[in-house]
């Protein structure tokens, strides 16, 4: 009798991006490679006034290759969302979580190679890379500024990972752990997935990459700039700061109060950097993050989801 084919979900955390979300759909819909899984497509709402992503789904479900329902989630923040997903795949009892995100499409092997890439490593979570999608050429300075750089790791096992977008998950360690939460005090500022992975990093799960399991994110015009850039670059610097202080402890948290304290320090010095243009938005965000881990150590938080910089979109 053969056995029971594995179980995967995966999961869409979402918010006011149809356009993003269509496209992410369709190409979850033109995933090869499958036949051996059972596969079920689950959209966490985050929008209930609105509820864009659930009249989507709505629209798609009887026409897609595989089960595809959608839930409003009324808790705001980008956490309750990811929480949702994990709920669902707890409730359904699957094998597998695949998290992927409203503003990426996958490429028609993402998903095959995510879960061989686990298989080969017997690894707990496996991360894949999520590269840039620009809507218009950017300029040599955006595009070399750091924030649009994809990790160039081998394919193998790492000691950690840092983000969500492009994500597999075996629930078997969830459960061994407790079904940890993504934390809500992340939730409207970003680093909820740097947290809950630091996190099982402590549960000792295992981590793999798996280099051609590859998504792109879109990159609209009005991301493509220095405004946003160097928004960006200040986000990074405070999370990365909120991090340390949660999981770094103090030798932690000073340390990297003493990497943005001698970034700033040296800015006479490295301003020189600025003439060369592949070099000057890199350079001046290096310094919007080091303020940003400064704003972080004196309780200063920057809410991405929800803030009047950058808007409320997940």
């Amino acid at each position: 009798m053969p056995g029971k084919r594995l179980s995967v979900l995966i999961g869409v955390p979402s918010f006011r991006r149809p356009g993003g979300l269509r496209k992410l759909l369709n190409s979850i819909e033109a995933q090869q490679g499958l036949g051996e899984f059972s596969i079920n497509v689950f959209v966490a709402d985050n929008d209930p006034q609105e509820h864009e992503a659930y009249d989507l789904v709505a629209e798609l479900a009887s026409g897609f290759p595989w089960p595809l329902r959608c839930e409003i989630v009324a808790e705001p923040g980008i956490s309750a969302a990811r929480n949702a997903i994990l709920d669902q795949a707890r409730d359904s009892a699957v094998d597998f979580i695949a998290m992927i995100d409203d503003d990426e499409v996958a490429e028609p092997c993402w998903l095959r190679e995510l879960l061989a890439c686990q298989g080969r490593f017997e690894a707990d979570i496996v991360g894949g890379p999520v590269d840039f999608d620009f809507e218009e050429q950017p300029s040599i300075s955006v595009r070399h500024c750091g924030v649009f750089d994809v990790p160039p790791w081998s394919e193998g096992v790492v000691p950690l990972l840092h983000a969500a977008g492009n994500l597999l998950v075996r629930t078997a360690v969830l459960a061994n752990a407790g079904w940890p939460r993504f934390d809500p005090a992340f939730g409207l500022t970003g680093g909820e997935d740097g947290d809950f992975l630091r996190r099982m990093r402590q549960a000792n799960a295992r981590f793999a990459w798996a280099a051609d399991a590859i998504a792109w994110e879109n990159v609209p015009k009005a991301r493509a700039c220095r405004e946003w850039v160097l928004q960006r670059s200040f986000h990074k610097g405070n999370i990365n700061m909120r991090l340390e202080q949660v999981h770094g402890g103090r030798l932690g948290t000073a340390i990297s109060l003493g990497k943005a304290l001698v970034w700033l320090g040296s800015a006479p010095i490295s301003a020189v950097l600025l003439a060369v243009p592949s070099r000057r938005l890199w350079i001046a965000g290096k310094w919007s993050q080091s303020i940003g881990k400064l704003a972080a150590v004196l309780g200063r938080g920057y809410n991405r989801y929800g803030g009047p910089a950058m808007g409320r979109s997940i």
